[in-house]
């Protein structure tokens, strides 16, 4: 009889039923308590991590905008300081510069070399003008005339070419190939000088003509009134003559003022 072996069959069955029963209270258990909890606490946790990192770049935009703010903010303050000052600066420049043009005019018309001589501000003068050309403010109404001779203290550098009714155009001696006479002040030899520009001359004379550096040549006629000074004279023993040049005493790079004397030529 096989009685015994259904009963063991069924025993068997029963517990595979209770283990099964017992799996699916616990899973029931852990889902119902502990995966929310875990769920949860990762829901949590990313969300803290993405609102920290949410903050730290509202914060880091917020400072990397006010930085830049901030930035330019100084820059306009600074540019602003800077013209302030550059005005400042402009201004006080200017106040040295006519309170200088003032004293040199006081002291020409305190000097002048002919009591009737006209005083003019030079209005431009090389290199802003063509070859030794300089032009001055004052004309006709001045009662300038053209020919009238030009002079720097006691140095004649030129003389008037053309005139309107307040300007007048002045040629300098030392005009390129222009041609006039100097008188020797130690020798009283009168020579040709050659323009060259610039307020330089040149001339050529005998070897052994006696010409010096350090002498000073005057215009004929004018005694003392001086027009240019050697500063070279080319001694070459094999020529039959020797280049000698000259400049005028007068710096036409801080010529600001001339007296036009009622003198003509």
């Amino acid at each position: 009889m096989n009685y015994p072996l259904r009963s063991k069959t069924r025993k068997q069955h029963k517990s595979k039923q209770l283990v099964f029963l017992l799996f699916i209270l616990s899973a029931t258990i852990t889902i119902r308590f502990f995966v929310p909890q875990i769920l949860s606490n990762t829901f949590f946790s990313t969300a803290h991590f993405m609102w920290n990192v949410r903050d730290t770049i509202e914060e880091r935009f917020v400072e990397t905008i006010h930085y830049f703010y901030s930035k330019t903010l100084l820059m306009k303050e600074n540019s602003s300081l800077k013209e302030h000052i550059m005005g400042q600066n402009n201004t006080t420049l200017q106040n040295r510069i006519l309170r200088a043009e003032n004293a040199q005019l006081r002291e020409l018309l305190g000097r002048k070399t002919y009591s009737t001589s006209i005083v003019a501000g030079v209005l431009a003068k090389p290199p802003r003008t063509f070859f030794d050309i300089i032009l001055i403010d004052a004309g006709k109404k001045e009662g300038i005339t053209k020919g009238m001779l030009v002079v720097s203290g006691e140095i004649f550098i030129g003389q008037v070419i053309e005139v309107s009714e307040d300007v007048s155009k002045i040629s300098l001696y030392s005009l390129g190939n222009q041609i006039i006479e100097g008188i020797i002040y130690r020798t009283n030899a009168a020579i040709a000088l050659k323009g060259k520009g610039g307020g330089n001359f040149e001339t050529e004379v005998p070897r052994s003509f006696d010409i010096e550096i350090g002498d000073t040549l005057s215009m004929p006629g004018f005694d003392g009134a001086l027009i240019a000074e050697v500063f070279t004279v080319d001694t070459d023993s094999t020529a039959a003559f020797k280049k000698v040049l000259l400049k005028s005493p007068v710096n036409l790079n801080t010529l600001r003022f001339v007296e036009v004397c009622p003198i003509a030529l």
